[in-house]
């Protein structure tokens, strides 16, 4: 591996901050990472192949032709996993139907077992019944819209009062 050659490429790239490689000899893949406005990253990877870039990746929709670009390449389009895929580890970006949403939540409560959504009453209540039990319960901004538990629970009980399940 020419390690100044392969530096001089990835000094083309300011706005990554490379992270991680893997390979031998002169064929190697590195990756970076690249600063968004918000709270998330986009990843850069460059395949080489005797000290020369062959592929290379983005996830950022403002530097990836301008990355193709700097190397003489084409760019191919990337496909986002939820558009074909249906596996619960992935990314989802896509904004939730909110007229699915029947109860929604306005926050998120860290309760002692783990996170629960809620709307703002369900939530006064829930941070009063742990400070009635010494549990310290926060709560947070929710990051995609989400249906109150607590009510959804409620009108789950009360279809099965009017059903005569109970």
């Amino acid at each position: 591996m020419h390690k100044d050659k392969i530096e001089q490429y990835l000094s083309m790239f300011p706005e990554v901050s490379w992270d991680r490689w893997s390979g031998e000899d002169g064929d190697i893949t590195i990756f970076g990472w690249i600063d968004r406005d918000d709270s998330y990253k986009d990843f850069c990877l460059i395949n080489f192949t005797d000290n020369e870039p062959y592929e290379i990746y983005s996830s950022s929709a403002k530097y990836t032709d301008s990355f193709c670009g700097r190397l003489d390449f084409t760019h191919d389009q990337c496909k986002r996993v939820e558009d074909t895929f249906n596996v619960s580890n992935m990314i989802r970006l896509k904004k939730a139907d909110m007229t699915k949403i029947k109860y929604p939540a306005t926050q998120i409560l860290h309760w002692p077992s783990g996170p629960v959504n809620a709307c703002d009453e369900h939530a006064q209540g829930i941070k009063a019944l742990g400070n009635f039990m010494g549990a310290h319960v926060i709560s947070t901004k929710l990051d995609k819209p989400a249906e109150c538990s607590n009510c959804v629970n409620e009108s789950k009980g009360k279809d099965r009062v009017k059903d005569g399940k109970y």
